[in-house]
């Protein structure tokens, strides 16, 4: 425990050096990327107890609210929806609900655009399954909206299904229909053969 402790210290030390560093030399996206990292350390190691006082909370959702800032002025979605997933848990487990709710919905809409342009399912699976999103995707699938696309996609092939079922049941009446026309055809044949055959 006090091992873990020191562990965990060392870890936000490094963090906060890492996002001050990045800061130093112009990188905002290490900077947003260093700071998503110390916000989430921190708030995991945090009891239940601390997680209920608004003056550390806050401090963690100042720091991710920063990190947005910088993150606002690039395309880096993938950073941008863990940000704000991240914002969510914190409301959620400091028993603020609404607040949560909406972090997680900005957060699924984000993190559905990148999962969408992933035209692949394959692709998809790989990336829904990749690493932590495997918790985070489980939280937010209450929040995804369907890809537009997969649902123009899903009308095309019912519509495609009913084309080929119509074809389908077109094809098998005219099949009968023949096949009624060769049974008759056969049957006058085979009354004509045994009417001769009498003669």
């Amino acid at each position: 425990t006090q091992e873990r402790l020191e562990q965990f210290e060392q870890a936000v030390r490094s963090f906060r050096k890492a996002r001050d560093d990045a800061k130093k030399q112009g990188s905002l996206f290490y900077s947003a990327q260093a700071s998503l990292a110390l916000s989430a350390a921190r708030w995991k190691q945090l009891s239940l107890a601390e997680k209920q006082q608004g003056s550390i909370r806050n401090a963690i959702l100042l720091e991710t609210t920063r990190a947005l800032e910088l993150v606002s002025s690039m395309s880096r979605p993938e950073l941008e929806w863990r940000l704000h997933y991240l914002r969510g848990k914190i409301f959620h487990e400091s028993g603020e609900q609404y607040p949560a709710r909406e972090e997680m919905k900005i957060a699924a809409e984000i993190a559905g655009r990148v999962l969408y342009s992933l035209n692949d399912p394959s692709l998809q699976k790989i990336y829904r399954q990749t690493g932590d999103r495997v918790d985070a995707f489980a939280d937010l699938n209450e929040f995804f909206v369907p890809d537009e696309s997969d649902a123009a996609r899903s009308v095309d092939q019912k519509t495609d299904d009913l084309k080929v079922k119509d074809k389908s049941n077109s094809e098998s009446s005219a099949q009968e229909a023949d096949y009624s026309t060769l049974q008759n055809s056969l049957k006058a044949l085979y009354e004509i053969h045994t009417s001769n055959s009498v003669q």
